[in-house]
């Protein structure tokens, strides 16, 4: 699957978060996926968003908390705005350009579905418009390249989680 808009897409949000359900995959922020195997999200119905959150981090008014165990077809990274892969499944590096953020993983993903998830720094205004998309790299299958804009379209510094369901 292509490229993913999740901060204001809606449709292509949920088709990836019901096949991260599916497939029973996800992302959990400090360990992926936590301790107990378990990976915790926020789902907001109404904007078709789901953020990904550690465990034990409550949702947002409007927000209805989900979980779901990894089945193991499913890689996730976590990566700081500068580039710097912090952790993750299956995920080897991480870099970022003035332009994109690109992820390494150790298997081809070039045939999965990629949802990427902003996880701004305290005092990030959220009215603000961001735009995240994740895509195939077509000149390496092991890379996912991950674009972030506002609503200007200029590229933004953020941080953020991905999450690769795989087949």
């Amino acid at each position: 699957m292509r490229g993913v808009s999740v901060w204001g897409g809606m449709g292509s949000v949920v088709a990836v978060a019901v096949a991260g359900l599916l497939v029973h995959g996800g992302l959990a922020r400090g360990t992926i996926p936590s301790a107990s195997g378990v990976l915790h999200g926020c789902y907001q119905a109404k904007r078709g968003t789901m953020r990904i959150v550690d465990e034990g981090v409550s949702c947002r008014k409007k927000e209805r908390a989900v979980q779901w165990t990894d089945g193991g077809n499913v890689l996730a990274a976590r990566v700081d705005g500068g580039g710097t892969l912090l952790g993750g499944r299956g995920a080897v590096s991480a870099t970022w350009t003035t332009v994109t953020y690109r992820v390494t993983f150790d298997r081809d993903v070039s045939a999965c579905a990629y949802s990427v998830t902003p996880q701004p720094p305290g005092g990030w205004d959220y009215n603000t418009h961001l735009e995240m998309l994740a895509e195939s790299d077509s000149g390496n299958v092991q890379q996912v390249v991950v674009f972030a804009s506002n609503e200007a379209g200029s590229n933004v510094i953020v941080p953020f989680h991905l999450v690769v369901v795989c087949p």
